[in-house]
């Protein structure tokens, strides 16, 4: 598993099924999860997803108003969090420097989704 995401602050703990997702992705799977994220799509591999609010209908079993959930069902105990948009946009960043080291040339598509994203969220 790729280490997209050192990270080493006060909410590691909390913040645990988020940067467990971005480390599982391989570089294609994050090439396509971050595509979809431009969309207001989320991704999920393995044991590893991630929504948006506004996937969920509000009867939906598991439903939340606002951000991004993501879950991390490994191990046979399920780990989530749902975080603001500022923090998704935040470690999702940290994974796109991360894929950009290894794909220069991706640099104007990434820069293109982080700009969708910002907008649509207000970031």
């Amino acid at each position: 598993m790729r280490v997209r995401i050192k990270y080493s602050g006060k909410y590691v703990s909390e913040y645990s099924p988020m940067i467990n997702y971005f480390n599982r992705l391989n570089d294609k799977d994050f090439k396509e999860a971050i595509t979809l994220f431009s969309k207001d799509c989320g991704f999920g591999i393995d044991y590893y997803s991630c929504s948006f609010a506004s996937n969920w209908h509000p009867l939906e079993d598991g439903y939340f108003e606002s951000g991004v959930q993501f879950v991390d069902s490994t191990g046979g105990n399920e780990r989530k969090v749902i975080v603001d948009y500022a923090t998704f946009y935040k470690f999702l960043k940290m994974a796109c420097d991360d894929y950009l080291e290894d794909h220069p040339e991706e640099q104007n598509k990434v820069e293109e989704a982080l700009k969708t994203i910002r907008d649509r969220y207000n970031i």
